[in-house]
């Protein structure tokens, strides 16, 4: 299968992210495996300027919220201040 967004085959994702094809595609299946798109990246830019955050760790924030996902994170001083209430 390949995705139309990012024109990466599942094979190849799985082997870069250093899993079996089955694993990714249950991943996918689950939305536990989210595509960056500019839409995406757009969203961690202001979170990470709104929440003085990396853009590399928005990019977290922005891909839980993108499929409605509660993001858990052990990274207390950076994610979990920045998002908690």
């Amino acid at each position: 299968m390949q995705s139309r967004k990012s024109g990466l085959r599942t094979i190849d994702v799985a082997r870069r992210a250093g899993y079996s094809v089955q694993q990714v595609r249950d991943l996918e299946r689950d939305g536990g495996l989210v595509r960056v798109d500019e839409a995406l990246v757009a969203r961690a830019v202001t979170i990470a300027d709104t929440e003085g955050l990396s853009v590399y760790d928005a990019g977290y924030v922005a891909g839980a919220a993108s499929i409605g996902a509660r993001l858990v994170s052990c990274d207390l001083r950076d994610l979990v201040s920045a998002i908690s209430p």
